[in-house]
């Protein structure tokens, strides 16, 4: 197996393990391949996906060989090495590549059939609760109420300033300086709240619980909220939000014309910033790997330009 052939099984696996969207595993030296293994290629070369192992297939040449009445076979690729042996009569079916449709050895176990259930890709009852949190975060009265507070805070602070400037004048340098710190602590707060008759709040819930549902998390009516709340909060990030170099959640400019900040959402009934931060803490290591390694994962994105 030369350089060429090397070169052209790995850029396999990288390909596989893109479009699987699963970490980009490197060579393993001490692993042991068996029919477990995810092995690609075209014969008489093929490479295990896991560890990088080449394999080459063919009589003589295949280092993993088992032996039925059937006759030999590759346990890694499934192709066959040699025919039955003299004495048996078997049969061994092959397809137009010669590989054999029984290499799984010459006995059949029986058992009750079990019927599968279809799986749905979404729950719908879970996407109900993504779409509750999503317009309640946008829409309630307690956004309502919070939008409103805040802009009478900014007004109230607009007025200390005039007060102040019809007592004693301030000069064009201070009166700069005390407009400029009241719009950066204030204007962050006063994000309004969309539209009602907006349509893109369902497929932003959508986004977000795909996201999550990718990692395995409970999505349940209790932590709905706080999976809601952390997205909303990371997309509104100007650089969304990465982890080694990997981002997982892009910055959403829609999102961020009308989402709060951090520090408000723990305002909001049944969610605390405590919370939010041990959900973000737990998604931090659910992008990890066993090994350490960032996970490859269909990131999070939205927008509704």
């Amino acid at each position: 197996m030369n350089r060429d052939v090397v070169a052209h099984l790995n850029g396999l696996v990288d390909q596989y393990c893109h479009c699987q969207k699963i970490p980009v595993f490197g060579f393993d030296g001490s692993h042991r391949c068996n029919s477990q293994c995810k092995v690609i290629g075209s014969f008489p070369y093929f490479i295990c996906v896991h560890s990088r192992q080449p394999h080459v297939c063919g009589r003589g040449r295949c280092t993993h060989t088992y032996t039925t009445n059937e006759g030999t076979f590759c346990q890694l690729t499934g192709f066959e090495l040699s025919g039955p042996c003299a004495e048996t009569s078997s049969i061994v079916v092959r397809d137009s590549c010669g590989k054999s449709t029984r290499h799984w050895g010459d006995k059949i176990q029986r058992g009750r059939r079990q019927r599968k259930r279809a799986v749905q890709s979404i729950s719908n009852k879970s996407l109900i609760f993504f779409e509750r949190a999503v317009k309640h975060f946008m829409f309630s009265e307690e956004r309502q109420k919070m939008y409103k507070t805040e802009m009478q805070k900014f007004r109230m602070a607009a007025e200390k300033i005039s007060k102040r400037q019809l007592q004693a004048p301030l000069k064009v340098s201070e009166a700069s300086r005390a407009i400029s710190e009241l719009v950066d602590h204030h204007v962050s707060l006063c994000s309004p709240p969309p539209p009602k008759d907006v349509r893109w709040t369902e497929s932003l819930a959508k986004k977000i619980y795909l996201f999550w549902k990718q990692l395995d998390f409970k999505c349940t009516r209790k932590s709905v909220h706080a999976l809601v709340a952390v997205s909303l909060s990371m997309m509104a990030r100007p650089d969304g939000y990465a982890a080694d170099n990997v981002l997982y959640v892009h910055h959403s400019p829609t999102v961020a014309r009308h989402v709060v900040t951090d520090m408000q959402f723990g305002k909001f009934s049944g969610l605390t910033c405590r919370r939010m931060s041990i959900i973000q803490r737990e998604l931090m290591k659910a992008l990890l790997t066993p090994g350490g390694k960032q996970k490859i994962i269909a990131p999070l994105q939205f927008s509704a330009e």
